[in-house]
């Protein structure tokens, strides 16, 4: 009895052929990627504000396509395009926040130190007409040009080291001063003439 050649077992292809056309081709994630790729994109500024919700829905879609077809995959893919797409929105908001809060901070800074120099303004302005009554007033008194002297008057003109004092012009008949805030603010021109 003669043995037939070996090759390959009946039914089995032979691993020189190539497979039938028929073959199925692997799957690929394609939501999957989409959502990776969204994701990335999602930090490019002004066209992440585009991709970033898309890459959260794509990121959805990919993953619950993996749980339902184990051999197509993408589950990874899914999860990183809701990853980038959720940090992509937080970072936009925080832009946002901080793009509105800051100007918001620095004018109110602004008013508050120019109130400050204000009142600092009218308080001087009190001392400097009440210097000026007890100089004689009406009958021979005068206005100053130094802080010194208003000092004597209000003391508390001087408690915020941050307010200054700038004298002008002075005279029997007027006066002219400027306070402001040294961090900022207007200053603040008094005058009585």
């Amino acid at each position: 009895m003669s043995v037939p050649p070996a090759g390959p077992a009946q039914g089995s292809p032979d691993p020189a052929e190539p497979p039938p056309p028929w073959a199925p081709k692997p799957k690929k994630p394609i939501i999957g990627i989409l959502a990776l790729i969204l994701g990335i994109v999602s930090f490019i500024p002004y066209l992440g504000c585009l991709t970033c919700i898309p890459a959260i829905g794509c990121g959805i879609v990919g993953i619950s396509q993996s749980r339902h077809d184990a051999e197509l995959g993408g589950k990874g893919m899914g999860i990183a395009g809701i990853v980038m797409g959720t940090l992509a929105i937080l970072l936009m908001i925080a832009w946002y926040a901080a793009g509105v809060a800051i100007p918001r901070y620095k004018a109110e800074q602004h008013l508050m130190y120019t109130q400050a120099a204000e009142q600092a303004g009218r308080r001087a302005r009190v001392a400097m007409e009440l210097y000026y009554q007890e100089t004689g007033g009406m009958h021979g008194g005068r206005f100053t040009n130094k802080l010194d002297n208003l000092l004597t008057i209000d003391p508390t003109l001087d408690d915020d080291p941050e307010i200054a004092f700038e004298f002008g012009s002075y005279s029997k008949k007027g006066y002219t001063f400027t306070t402001w805030h040294l961090k900022g603010g207007d200053g603040i021109l008094l005058t009585d003439q």
